[in-house]
C-alpha cells in the first residue's frame, strides 16, 4: 500500500493516490506476472505540450505473460503539466490479460461523465498492431434513454468502427 505514487518521465508525470497491488510472487516461477488487485483512489496523468508526432513504436511484447484480475480505479483525469487534470472516467472497474504477444482487455466498466462505458478489446503486440474492440455506452440525451454498440476492427492505424444507437424503444433504433 501506498498513499501517493509518482512517475516523471521527459514530458510525462502520473500520479496514483491511495495505491494498493496485490499480487502472487509464486506465478513468476512459471512466467506470469499476475496481479490480484489494483485499486487507486485516482489516477493523474500530466502531460507537457509538444509538437511532435507520437511516435509508433517496433512493438508492443511483453517480457513476460501478465494478468490482471482486477483493477479499480475512483478516477482516471487527464491534463496538461502546470494546469488543472480534467476527470476522463470515474468508476473504473477492468480485467486484463497477455501472453505477452497479445494483450486482452477483457473486462472495461467505467463512468464517463454522464455515460456508462462496457468494453472489451484484444490487441496484437506485433506490427501492424490488429485491433478488435467492442463498447456500449449508455446514457440520456434530451431526456430520453440511449444505448450506443460500437464494434471496431483493423489496425492501431486504420480502425473501422459500425455503431448502432437504439433510442427510447425498440421501435426507434437507428443505425449510424
Amino acid at each position: 500500500q501506498a498513499k501517493s505514487v509518482r512517475w516523471h518521465g521527459a514530458t510525462d508525470e502520473l500520479e496514483l493516490q491511495h495505491l494498493t497491488v496485490l499480487w502472487s510472487s509464486a506465478e513468476l516461477l512459471h512466467g506470469k506476472f499476475a496481479v490480484e488487485r489494483i485499486e487507486a483512489a485516482s489516477l493523474r496523468v500530466f502531460s507537457a505540450p509538444s509538437t511532435e508526432a507520437i511516435r509508433r513504436p517496433d512493438s508492443l511484447q511483453l517480457p513476460l505473460a501478465l494478468s490482471i484480475k482486477q483493477l479499480l480505479l475512483g478516477r482516471v483525469m487527464l491534463g496538461r503539466a502546470g494546469n488543472n487534470a480534467s476527470t476522463l472516467a470515474e468508476g473504473v472497474d477492468a480485467a486484463l490479460d497477455s501472453d505477452g504477444r497479445t494483450h486482452r482487455l477483457e473486462r472495461l466498466q467505467a463512468r464517463l461523465g454522464q455515460l456508462d462505458l462496457s468494453a472489451d478489446a484484444t490487441l496484437a503486440a506485433d506490427q501492424p498492431f490488429a485491433l478488435k474492440a467492442q463498447a456500449v455506452l449508455k446514457g440520456r440525451a434530451l431526456d430520453h434513454p440511449f444505448l450506443l454498440n460500437l464494434s471496431g476492427s483493423g489496425t492501431l492505424e486504420q480502425l473501422e468502427v459500425d455503431g448502432t444507437v437504439l433510442a427510447g424503444t425498440d421501435e426507434n433504433k437507428k443505425s449510424v
